[in-house]
């Protein structure tokens, strides 16, 4: 577990995605709730596994023990059918971890 704010806790592993919102985070959980926390992005990856999760776009991060449930397109992610997209300058860096990761 792992402390975003006083009042929020989260396991790491029932993370989905996060979105990022100028100075707040949207965590989306494997049992299809969400948490807004006032935590910017960059202060909740940093109480994240670097391995377990990619930063695919500026406001966009994905859990990668997740991956077996994305699919993948040539702009972006699905998963929950939510669409992720990923940006053109990283696009290539998420490729190269996936294909680290022999998921596909």
């Amino acid at each position: 577990m792992i402390n975003l704010n006083a009042k929020t806790r989260i396991n790491p592993n029932e993370v989905l995605w996060l979105e990022g919102h100028i100075n707040y985070s949207k965590v989306y959980l494997a049992d299809q709730s969400t948490v807004f926390v006032a935590v910017t992005l960059k202060k909740v990856m940093e109480k994240l596994d670097e391995n377990q999760f990619l930063r695919i776009h500026r406001s966009q991060v994905i859990n990668l023990n997740y991956l077996k449930d994305f699919e993948i397109t040539a702009e972006g992610v699905i998963i929950n059918n939510a669409f992720l997209p990923i940006s053109r300058r990283r696009r290539i860096l998420v490729r190269e971890k996936i294909e680290r990761l022999n998921v596909f």
